[in-house]
């Protein structure tokens, strides 16, 4: 909400805006309307009996509709004004004319000026216009985000409807009327064009709407997460009063609303659409076999590359959604600017693994893809301030922002809210059923955002292609350049961790997801990257088939292999892989410990047999990065201190007191568990590169003060006082302060916190590693 709803750059109204006004109207109507209906016909079956006092009834009936619809408007018009004050204006004054028009109104359709319980025994043509204008916006949207082409043909019928209900109207006998009284109806319904023209102008628009749109991504898109959200209120509220309860009830069934949906919901509860690798990839070009290395082949491969001497860089990417992506996308990606506007200096072809969890998998996945898409190093100019905008956006960093800027929420979210939870209640075929999963909200915005992106078109790197093409289509076959990406997941059932990479893992403690005891074949890398980002309830955990062999009966079901959750479930920074895997690399002796050296050495000529230090004459140090995303105060959050040391122990800081004890405090004890895992993970990493300050380089997002904005972010933030958020969308403050973060930390002001040094000071670090001109640390043993 925050993201869709904050002031942006061009001003605190965006065209976006205008969805969500219209969606604030309907929810506010629906909830006044289905009341209104309700409550103005007496049932058989309705179990209220009769009234006692006409006076009361006849009250409540006019005074709770009313007031249903104020307790509609106003919790949105304070959380929109608590946003964007501008915007809550705005909403305030539109809450303001409903709430006076419903009040001040004579009569609604059919609904008399007495506004009495049971004042009328069927609904009359305006009633009927205005409820199909709802339902008919509500099968569209279901539709639209399902399937667009099944969008379209709802939006059309909608208008073609609201005609033909108008011209019925107009013509029909109405039931249980004298000729006078039917009489008056057709007139009615002939000079009803006030409710009719809004229908058939909302028809049009949404079909106007959905034909502009490219695809069900780009209408959740341009609809918003805000206007969503009131949408699936509204249409719930239409379905659930009037179809489940008004329509049975005036045809003397009993009411629907309270019985039919938990039992339709227990009957499909069992139905699985949420697969791993179970739809075909739509390639243009077939992909290429490739025969499956280890990591450890990889690396004696990679390392013979790495001029001597030179670091050797692993990284690990904490999650944390969109935060975490653009974070671990922008950080790498302007050190890469960094080195390749330096002659000679690399940085990208230096990092041999990112092992990434959740939402730092996205943005590990744009790095490496957006070094295998703009390889060409000329194109991010030496001095980007004093060049043109156009050229200052061929820079990677440039490139990375533009991408993981996208709203990734609204795509997910609508299908969550319309399709996902229709074929929860429905008999759908199994097909369309598969459309409809949430998953593909993800998958189809990373896909498509990457092909659209400037020079995206290009084969290269496509989302929709196994992660096998990524490398195959960017590398030669004897000069593996790219980072080995490790993917992150955990298999929910038992908590195993398993892992998706290029390279086969060859250290115990992991599950290769890869493996031919698994029916993943055709794991696109868009999939791959959202298995290490299922955290529920907004992405669904995935099933894991198992591989078709021999004993598979002919026509029989594929065995069922567990479901796959966010690789924060394990542990939530990556470094349990990394170390994992740097462990192996010193088993294998390809990283070896040096007489009067610390931490890990690679050679890039291979290492003598005699396995002594002077067997290499210009070893590579290996060093190990940390992207944490999560706004962090030093030095609790830290492995180590400004100064290198360890902190093997966290501050003394007491606890703070559970809310509600008996119940959330096992829910905090597991939260709290996952986190410790991943301090002890980055730990374990820590001891294995060695104390030395330029060993283990944390670039963590310090806790933000609004001081330290610089010009260009304060215009952006507008003092707003928020951290950066954790969801699919990031809002342009939070954009703008995560980039500063990623260029250096704060502003010129009066002094800079411990972490944002720390930051600082790390950022130098290592940049002076990547452009050749570290200046040991005192006391370094490098």
């Amino acid at each position: 909400m925050q993201a869709a709803l904050a002031p942006r750059e061009g001003g605190a109204f965006h065209v976006q805006h205008l969805p969500f006004l219209l969606a604030f109207v309907y929810w506010a109507v629906s909830a006044w309307l289905v009341a209104r209906l309700l409550l103005s016909r007496r049932f058989e079956h309705d179990g209220l009996g009769v009234a006692r006092a006409d006076a009361y009834a006849n009250w409540v009936a006019a005074v709770l509709p009313r007031l249903l619809a104020c307790l509609a408007l106003l919790p949105v018009t304070l959380l929109t004004a608590q946003i964007n004050m501008l915007m809550g204006v705005v909403t305030g004054l539109l809450a303001l004319l409903i709430l006076t028009a419903l009040v001040l109104r004579s009569r609604f359709g059919d609904v008399t000026e007495k506004n009495s319980y049971g004042s009328f025994d069927f609904m009359g043509p305006v009633s009927r216009q205005a409820i199909w204008g709802m339902l008919a916006l509500s099968a569209t949207l279901l539709a639209g985000l399902w399937i667009r082409s099944a969008g379209l043909a709802a939006a059309l019928l909608w208008v073609l409807g609201a005609v033909a209900l108008r011209a019925w109207d107009a013509r029909r006998t109405w039931p249980d009327t004298d000729a006078e009284q039917g009489q008056a109806l057709r007139e009615e319904a002939r000079g009803n064009w006030r409710v009719f023209s809004l229908s058939l102008l909302a028809g049009a628009a949404m079909l106007a709407l959905i034909g502009l749109s490219d695809d069900e991504v780009d209408l959740a898109r341009r609809l918003g997460l805000p206007a969503l959200l009131l949408f699936a209120l509204g249409s719930w509220t239409v379905f659930g009063g009037f179809v489940l309860t008004y329509l049975p009830l005036s045809r003397r069934w009993i009411g629907l609303a309270t019985w039919l949906p938990p039992l339709l919901f227990v009957a499909f509860a069992s139905r699985e659409t949420h697969f791993v690798a179970q739809r075909d990839l739509d390639l243009a070009v077939p992909p290429i076999e490739v025969v499956r290395e280890t990591s450890s082949e990889r690396f004696r491969r990679w390392v013979a590359q790495v001029p001597p001497g030179d670091p050797v860089y692993v990284a690990a990417a904490v999650g944390g959604a969109s935060r975490a992506a653009f974070w671990t996308g922008i950080v790498l990606a302007a050190i890469e600017d960094d080195a390749r506007r330096a002659d000679g200096r690399r940085f990208a072809a230096d990092l041999f693994a990112i092992s990434s969890i959740s939402g730092g998998s996205l943005g590990a996945t744009a790095f490496v893809a957006g070094v295998a898409q703009y390889p060409d190093t000329a194109a991010c100019v030496k001095e980007p301030d004093a060049v043109s905008t156009s050229s200052r956006e061929r820079c990677l960093s440039a490139r990375l922002e533009g991408f993981l800027e996208r709203d990734f929420l609204a795509p997910v979210v609508g299908r969550m809210l319309f399709p996902d939870l229709f074929i929860r209640f429905a008999p759908v075929p199994q097909s369309l059923a598969l459309r409809a999963d949430r998953s593909l909200g993800l998958e189809e915005a990373w896909a498509g955002d990457w092909r659209r992106q400037p020079g995206g078109g290009r084969s290269v790197v496509d989302w929709n292609a196994p992660i096998s093409a990524l490398y195959a289509g960017a590398e030669r076959a004897d000069r593996p350049q790219l980072p080995l990406l490790l993917l992150n997941t955990v298999r929910l059932e038992d908590g195993q961790r398993f892992v998706q990479s290029f390279a086969r893992p060859d250290w115990p403690g992991v599950t290769d997801l890869f493996d031919a005891a698994f029916d993943t074949r055709r794991l696109s890398l868009a999939q791959a990257v959202h298995n290490s980002a299922r955290f529920p309830y907004v992405s669904p955990g995935a099933m894991v088939l198992g591989a078709p062999g021999p004993a598979t009966p002919p026509g029989g079901d594929p065995v069922e292999m567990g479901r796959l959750g966010d690789g924060g479930y394990h542990e939530g920074s990556g470094a349990a892989t990394l170390a994992d895997l740097l462990e192996r690399l010193a088993a294998e002796k390809l990283l070896r410990k040096l007489p009067g050296k610390s931490g890990l050495w690679a050679c890039a000529a291979g290492w003598g047999d005699s396995g002594a230090g002077e067997a290499c004459a210009a070893p590579s140090p290996v060093v190990a990065l940390i992207l944490d995303s999560a706004p962090s105060s030093f030095p609790a959050d830290y492995v180590r201190g400004l100064d290198g040391r360890q902190l093997e122990e966290r501050p003394g800081v007491a606890p703070g007191s559970t809310p509600l004890p008996e119940v959330l405090a096992p829910v905090f004890g597991g939260l709290s568990t996952r986190t410790q895992l991943s301090l002890l993970s980055q730990r374990r990493l820590s001891r294995l590169v060695g104390n030395d300050p330029s060993a283990l380089i944390e670039l963590r997002m310090p806790l933000w003060r609004e001081t330290a904005d610089d010009p260009k972010t304060r215009e952006r933030c507008d003092g707003r006082r928020v951290q950066p958020s954790m969801n699919w969308y990031l809002d342009d403050c939070s954009r703008a302060r995560l980039a500063q973060a990623a260029r250096g930390g704060p502003g010129t002001d009066t002094g800079s916190t411990l972490a944002e040094q720390a930051l600082l000071n790390n950022l130098q670090r290592l940049r002076r590693q990547v452009l050749g001109a570290a200046t040991p640390a005192a006391g370094s043993t490098r």
